[in-house]
């Protein structure tokens, strides 16, 4: 009797074990499809991270170029203010001069 309750057991307790390998190879299955998904979603991830790195390198370089047209812009226009405060300094020196110039009786003969 010991006998055949002890097979009995067996019997139940390889059953189980069956079961449970059953439930272990399904598990398997699911998280072999989501570590693939998680790859995928990993190597897309990369590629949108160096996308986006390049549009933030090509932005920079934009701006650092707009940083010194800025700044070669702001030279031009004070050059131009020390341009017209000369012109008009010079215009005044020529109205001064054609002023006295008026006085002056020029009388041409061959």
């Amino acid at each position: 009797m010991d006998v055949r309750k002890e097979i009995n057991n067996a019997t139940t307790e390889m059953k189980q074990l069956d079961m449970k390998i059953l439930h272990v190879q399904a598990q398997q299955k699911e998280k072999k499809k989501q570590a693939e998904t998680l790859t995928e979603d990993n190597s897309r991830l990369k590629n949108d991270l160096e996308a986006a790195t390049k549009a933030k390198d090509s932005l920079q370089a934009r701006l650092s170029q707009f940083d010194g047209q800025k700044k070669n812009q702001a030279s031009l226009l004070e050059s131009k203010k020390i341009e017209e405060k000369a012109v008009a300094e010079l215009r005044e020196k020529v109205n001064v001069l054609r002023a006295q110039m008026s006085r002056l009786d020029f009388n041409y003969s061959d």
